[in-house]
């Protein structure tokens, strides 16, 4: 598609996810600041949810 191999694309996804994950901040700046009332949930687990139908947003 568009003239780019599939191969090509996924170099270039790859790449892009190294440099946005170079950027991210580290656990300790990202949690540095943080208010009395805020929060933050460390977690891996993906979780299906279905926003639209409930109407509601759920995480």
């Amino acid at each position: 598609m568009f003239g780019v191999s599939e191969a090509t694309a996924w170099r270039y996804v790859d790449e892009t996810v190294d440099v946005l994950a170079a950027w991210a901040p580290g656990l300790r700046e990202a949690l540095t600041g943080r208010g009395e009332d805020d929060f933050v949930i460390l977690d891996g687990t993906l979780i299906p949810t279905d926003r639209v139908a409930a109407d509601e947003p759920y995480y």
